[in-house]
């Protein structure tokens, strides 16, 4: 199944393929994907949570810029057969080094800080919704008020027409129409300081999952045998991470 054959599907084939591919939420919330796009015929936007939940994560910023002409296919294909609008909320301060090739690559319109909340009704198409440099918890109710002057509560996004996914989810997505993937492997970004001092910076690796730590450590020639007693591997960023 193609991303040019999606036109002629119904939403019910959308969820399915979705399913059958295994989406679960790669923000970490791991809610199931498809769930959300049951209700493709209530929606008419979809948010693409692109702000990153910690200064110290990279995915969703390189993916955006490794793979624009993909994000934009998809988007075009979306739109041209479900929904009215897609946002992109990303951080301005992200804009310069990772965001002009999916600009360029869908067109999009550009909203910067002191232009938000937007007027949703009077937008279409792709929109970029640039917010401040802030980290917050909830990032999704946090975007969809910042963007969209949409208070959520109780409530979830769905019920105001929205779709909220991160970018790898998008991805993820993408590869499933696209190429009928199911989601076997995982982007991780590795960073940090080895036991001697010098940055580890900002690798990124396509693994399957279930690949360890140790592996991806070897392959960015770290030896954790050497790592000092004050040194910590840790999932995440210095807001919201697990020791590993």
């Amino acid at each position: 199944m193609s991303v040019q054959e999606f036109e002629s599907i119904d939403p019910a084939d959308l969820s399915r393929t979705i399913r059958r591919a295994g989406l679960s939420g790669a923000g970490g919330g791991g809610f199931p994907t498809y769930a959300k796009w049951q209700r493709i015929d209530e929606v008419q936007s979809l948010l693409m949570n692109h702000q990153e939940s910690e200064p110290n994560c990279y995915v969703d910023k390189w993916l955006g810029a490794e793979y624009a002409d993909q994000f934009a296919a998809l988007f075009d294909a979306l739109l041209d057969s479900s929904l009215e609008r897609i946002v992109v909320g990303a951080k301005v301060t992200d804009r310069n080094p990772w965001l002009h090739p999916l600009e360029a690559a869908t067109g999009g319109t550009v909203y910067l800080p002191a232009d938000l909340p937007m007027d949703v009704d009077e937008t279409s198409g792709v929109v970029f919704a640039y917010t401040d440099d802030t980290y917050e918890c909830g990032m999704e109710n946090v975007l969809l008020q910042r963007t969209a002057n949409t208070v959520l509560g109780k409530d979830l996004p769905i019920d105001y027409g929205w779709i909220v996914q991160n970018t790898e989810t998008v991805y993820n997505v993408y590869r499933a129409l696209a190429n009928d993937e199911p989601v076997l492997r995982k982007f991780v970004h590795l960073d940090g300081y080895r036991s001697d001092g010098r940055r580890l910076s900002h690798q990124m690796f396509d693994v399957p999952v279930g690949t360890s730590v140790a592996t991806m450590l070897q392959a960015a020639g770290v030896d954790q045998d050497s790592l000092g007693t004050d040194r910590v591997i840790a999932d995440g960023g210095p807001g919201w991470c697990f020791k590993i």
